[in-house]
């Protein structure tokens, strides 16, 4: 029989008490998404009910406390209903990071997507978003290791089949992220975005749609290499709150500067415009009219948030 921890305190009943995954993320102070991981992993014992939503079982809380040492009170019964779920969903506070772990974990990823070893790479991205959020993950993981590769590439260290293998592996942990975030209430603001011609990058798409989706936008990627004629369209059409344009591949930026004065002259002003992307240097961008440019996810989070009047509170890692 598992011993309970000396310092893990929880409600005994009579009867078998059941928790949502928001109540456990109350208690525990950690976010919703991140017990619905725990619970999806086997970290921790689920029940579903007739409706298929998760239900955590108080023996189940235990052995999940029991192993991770946490210490924790669960709020009495009678406070139990007092929790309502939310209709979107919050990405967890980034805790402080020092750079030698941030190091030794792009080390680790990096090794593991050039190897080819998926399983890794899962258990080290699913391991950060235990305690951090997708941004985080993004501007202190994948951009470095991306570009560390690319650089690799380019010295022929290492075959472009292993950079373009490493791209499918991040865009499955992708999907998997976004299967454990709940859908957007129908009535959620939206944003549209994509890269423009002559851009063919998928990955920077994925993951903006996906912190949007994780910061409760009705968030939609349009894909790459479209005409900014075309995106124009999109905008006029489907109305969006936010529009992003990631732009990592320029190959005329005169060209590009002259179609993105017309196509910025036919936005209503009621969109805001976001831009990024590592092809918007400091020559180009006092060129551009736009909303907000955006260095990492973590600043179009924070902005996206901003926007919808909702306040945000991170930990002081710096991206």
């Amino acid at each position: 029989m598992q011993n309970r921890p000396k310092r893990s305190i929880l409600v005994r009943n009579e009867l078998q008490t059941h928790f949502t995954p928001k109540q456990v993320a109350v208690a525990l102070d950690v976010s919703e998404s991140s017990v619905k991981r725990w619970c999806d992993s086997g970290l921790i014992s689920t029940i579903r009910t007739v409706g298929g939503h998760r239900r955590i079982t108080q023996a189940g809380l235990e052995q999940f406390l029991a192993a991770s040492h946490r210490n924790c009170r669960i709020p009495l019964p009678d406070r139990l209903g007092s929790f309502k779920e939310s209709d979107t969903n919050e990405p967890p506070q980034s805790t402080t990071i020092s750079d030698d772990v941030v190091s030794s974990i792009s080390g680790k990823f990096m090794t593991a997507l050039i190897e080819g070893n998926e399983n890794d790479c899962r258990a080290i991205f699913h391991a950060w978003l235990n305690s951090n959020s997708l941004a985080s993950f993004a501007d202190l993981i994948l951009c470095p290791v991306f570009e560390e590769i690319g650089d690799r590439w380019s010295c022929e260290q290492i075959d472009v089949y292993q950079e373009r293998r490493g791209c499918e592996i991040v865009v499955r942990l992708i999907q998997e992220f976004r299967n454990t975030i709940r859908k957007p209430s129908l009535d959620a603001p939206l944003a549209i975005g994509g890269s423009p011609s002559n851009d063919p990058y998928t990955l920077p798409g994925q993951l903006i749609e996906s912190v949007l989706l994780e910061g409760g936008w009705r968030a939609i990627n349009l894909g790459t290499n479209i005409p900014l004629e075309s995106l124009g369209n999109a905008i006029r059409v489907e109305r969006p709150r936010l529009f992003w344009l990631s732009v990592s591949d320029m190959q005329d930026p005169a060209s590009f500067v002259e179609q993105y004065r017309e196509f910025s002259m036919s936005i209503s002003n009621d969109v805001a415009v976001v831009v990024g992307g590592r092809a918007l240097n400091d020559r180009i961008r006092p060129k551009l009219k736009f909303a907000a440019h955006c260095d990492n996810l973590r600043q179009l989070s924070d902005f996206a948030a901003a926007l919808r009047g909702v306040r945000r509170v991170f930990g002081s890692s710096s991206n």
